[in-house]
């Protein structure tokens, strides 16, 4: 055997006695065990699964075998359900918000300290209410509250007319519950509560509110009452004015011109109460009318005549026609003017050269 064969012997023997290192046990969790003392009592039928959970009497009652319903404890059967919480709304008005409500003047038109309107829905409001006093001439001041808050004694929608509205004309002034608009209140200003009764604002009120009560959704509610309203506005201030109230102005006019829109209303109203007068106006009125329209008319037919002048026969000289000795007119220069006016002899195409 030669050398070579010797040394690879040795080493495949040296290799093939070595051990081969372990690889470490991946430890696995245990599943849980029965314990011997509850393993024998589950063959036995004296342990049952999930008593645990039953109570004590639910075991007893498995156990004995007894079908009957379980009496539960009167203690336990008098404890009252729990209802559901209802959700309370304030009906106090917060100190902090009673200055902005009712001790200072409003300067917009939408009066909402508490914040019952996002930001946006102010905005989109208080533009209507801007575009309405624009439109019809009164000034409409709303006041939000919640749905159950009271006006604080002492407090009240005249006070604050009376307080902050004396010096205005043709205001209104509202007082409206959000999500409750049946409890919502009318006033108008001083020179305005003289001439508008209260039969007119419990009516301008009800149809407002019959127009809100169609939705149960308060924003919604609030839009539509105040939408009537200013529709009732409207036609309030046409019959102001039919009834020569002065107080019915329109916004942006001067002193002025208010002035004399009432004393022209006066008169007109005066004129109307003079029966002979006024039929006197009314007869001579359509006379002058009647002597324009005949004036007219007898313009148009006028203008619109024509005069036709017949061709003259006259003898002819070597065979050819030609005009007597003496002047003669070769054409009209304008057909709807008579020959006496026309002493001008001129051909015609003279005239239209």
């Amino acid at each position: 055997m030669g050398l070579r064969a010797v040394v690879t012997l040795s080493l495949v023997s040296f290799l093939m006695g070595q051990e081969a290192t372990p690889e470490p046990a991946i430890e696995v969790s245990e599943l849980p065990q029965w314990k011997a003392e509850d393993l024998e009592m589950l063959k036995a039928g004296e342990l049952i699964p999930g008593s645990t959970i039953f109570g004590g009497i639910a075991l007893e009652r498995l156990l004995s075998g007894d079908l009957e319903p379980i009496e539960l404890d009167p203690a336990v059967r008098e404890i009252p359900e729990k209802k559901p919480a209802k959700e309370e709304w304030p009906t106090n008005i917060s100190d902090e918000f009673l200055s902005r409500y009712f001790h200072h003047a409003p300067e917009v038109f939408l009066v909402d300290p508490q914040d019952l309107l996002t930001e946006q829905q102010k905005q989109e409001r208080e533009r209507f209410l801007n575009y309405h006093a624009d439109d019809s001439g009164f000034d409409l001041y709303v006041y939000l509250f919640d749905t159950k808050q009271e006006i604080p004694v002492g407090e009240s929608l005249q006070g604050v007319v009376l307080d902050h509205f004396a010096d205005k004309e043709s205001t209104a002034v509202v007082f409206y519950f959000m999500g409750d608009p049946q409890r919502s209140e009318l006033a108008f200003s001083e020179d305005l509560s003289e001439e508008i009764r209260t039969v007119n604002v419990r009516d301008l009120m009800k149809l407002s509110i019959e127009e809100a009560m169609q939705s149960e959704e308060p924003l919604t509610q609030l839009e539509f009452f105040l939408g009537q309203l200013a529709m009732r506005f409207l036609g309030l201030k046409k019959k102001l004015k039919e009834d020569g109230v002065p107080g019915a102005r329109l916004r942006g006019m001067g002193e002025k011109e208010e002035e004399k829109l009432g004393s022209l209303s006066s008169l007109w109203h005066d004129f109307r109460g003079d029966s002979e007068a006024f039929l006197a106006v009314v007869v001579s009125v359509s006379f002058a009318l009647s002597v324009g329209l005949l004036v007219f008319l007898r313009y148009l037919v006028d203008r619109n005549r024509a005069f036709v002048f017949p061709d003259a026969q006259g003898s002819s000289l070597l065979g050819a026609p030609h005009a007597p000795g003496v002047g003669s007119v070769i054409s009209y220069h304008n057909r709807t003017q008579p020959p006496s006016l026309q002493r001008n002899n001129y051909p015609d195409y003279l005239q239209r050269m």
